[in-house]
C-alpha cells in the first residue's frame, strides 16, 4: 500500500473514531480499526 493511501486510511479512521462519543459506537470501532491499519502501513514505509 502506498503511503498516501495509508494516510487516507488513518485520516478517515480518526474522523470516524471522533464520532464515537456522539452515539455512533459502530463507526468508532471501524474508525479505530482503520487507524491501526493506516499506522501499520505507515510504519512499514
Amino acid at each position: 500500500m502506498e503511503v498516501d493511501a495509508a494516510k487516507a486510511f488513518a485520516g478517515v479512521g480518526s474522523i470516524l473514531a471522533a464520532l464515537g462519543p456522539l452515539g455512533y459506537g459502530a463507526l468508532a470501532m471501524v474508525g479505530i480499526i482503520l487507524i491501526f491499519i493506516g499506522l501499520l502501513f505507515i510504519a512499514d514505509y
